[in-house]
């Protein structure tokens, strides 16, 4: 009786580790592990997708010519998958040889019943731009004015009438972005250092006058200098209203000894400030970050991947923030034929191990140059880009980042370094 115990463990044991085996990658017995894919990267003329899996499996070979895709891997184990499309473009110029290109585009973590959006939608600033036509905007019973500016800047010509009190800016014609249209338009009068200012809607641009006793708002000079990892450009942007998601860019600026000068407005719902990094072909990087007040001082460490290298068919990263990350090869040309890898997914702060899928065997009896996808960024290296928002509270809440509030939605880390 106990003999029979003994080995009745013993095979209990040996079929649970099994399943965990590199080399046995389906469990007997348990459900189907189906995905559905709504949509992703647009198809060639030529692809197919299939499912991978952390021990370098690989199941669900089709052809795919539109989205919705199902992938289903039989009797699977594992709770995530890698979703796998594999392309093949052809480019014919004229005059000229004709270019295949096969790419191969991964996503790691999916889980399975999920209906997933392959790439995960970023809430980055759309700036649809539209033509302005030319406006005078008059102001009636101004004093004495030394300055007009005009914030950010922008074509304007100036005129006034000491004996009508009046200054007249002309406009020109100019391309104003839909979504933020608003300018401050600054007076300085005689012996003042400040702007007396109003804010006007650049879309609203027929012929106006304005009373002088409108200009409601004061702008003072102010300065933020920056220690820490050095910053190449800078951007304020003055929010105005929160709810109503409004504010004003004063202009991209570049640094002067990691410093920058700018105007501030006495009522505003805080602010807004954007770095860039010195861009290098190592690394590059840009942060945005929300201030009740203006800051006198910013220190940035912005350094998000601490190590970045490919060992053995795995990537191994170590983050020090969270976040969606793209590891990606840019077209790379190899005769005819250009080869292009990207491979994106969640990864939590802290190490982690991700495997790199192989291409499908099936795809390479056909294409045999699509086989120099699976080398690529050994031979060629490759770069990883992370995108971090502060304001999510768990990996899985990028894949709605579109639900933040608005204010949290502006405030993000990017970080790109190239691997070798």
């Amino acid at each position: 009786m106990r003999s029979s115990l003994y080995y009745t463990f013993l095979l209990v044991l040996l079929i649970a580790f099994s399943c965990e085996k590199e080399n046995v990658l389906d469990c007997p017995g348990q459900g189907d592990r189906a995905i559905d894919v709504i949509t992703g990267p647009n198809l060639g003329i030529q692809t197919v997708a299939y499912l991978t899996n952390e021990y370098g499996g690989l199941r669900d070979v089709q052809d795919v010519s539109t989205y919705p895709l199902f992938l289903n891997w039989l009797g699977g184990c594992q709770e995530e998958y890698t979703v796998n499309l594999l392309k093949r473009s052809y480019f014919l110029f004229p005059g000229g040889p004709a270019y295949e290109r096969f790419s191969l585009f991964s996503y790691f973590g999916v889980s399975y019943g999920e209906a997933v959006n392959l790439d995960i939608e970023m809430p980055n600033e759309s700036n649809p731009t539209i033509a302005t036509e030319s406006f005078i905007l008059t102001i009636s019973e101004v004093p004495s004015v030394e300055e007009v500016v005009i914030l950010p800047s922008m074509s304007f010509s100036s005129s006034s009438d000491l004996g009508e009190q009046t200054l007249s800016i002309n406009f020109s014609e100019s391309g104003i972005n839909e979504n933020q249209p608003w300018r401050y338009v600054g007076l300085r009068l005689a012996g003042s250092s400040e702007l007396v200012a109003v804010c006007i809607n650049m879309l609203e641009g027929q012929n106006r006058t304005i009373n002088f006793s409108e200009f409601d708002q004061v702008l003072t000079a102010q300065e933020v200098s920056f220690s820490g990892e050095e910053v190449r450009f800078a951007e304020v942007k003055i929010v105005l209203d929160i709810a109503e998601e409004k504010m004003v860019k004063l202009g991209v600026q570049t640094l002067d000894e990691q410093k920058i000068s700018t105007w501030m407005p006495t009522d505003s719902e805080g602010v807004m400030l954007e770095f860039y990094g010195p861009y290098s072909n190592s690394k590059s990087w840009r942060k945005q970050a929300y201030y009740e007040e203006l800051p006198t001082e910013v220190s940035l460490q912005p350094d998000m991947i601490a190590s970045i290298e490919i060992d053995y068919g795995f990537v191994n990263v170590q983050l020090n923030k969270s976040g969606y990350v793209h590891f990606s090869k840019p077209t790379f040309p190899i005769g005819v034929t250009d080869i292009e890898r990207s491979l994106k997914g969640l990864v939590p702060a802290g190490k982690s191990r991700v495997r790199i899928p192989k291409v499908a065997d099936e795809f390479v009896e056909e294409f045999p140059e699509a086989a120099s996808l699976d080398s690529i960024w050994e031979v060629r290296g490759f770069e990883a880009t992370l995108y971090h928002y502060p304001a999510v509270q768990s990996l899985d809440q990028y894949k709605r980042l579109t639900e933040l509030s608005w204010l949290d939605r502006q405030q993000y880390q990017w970080y790109r370094m190239e691997v070798e």
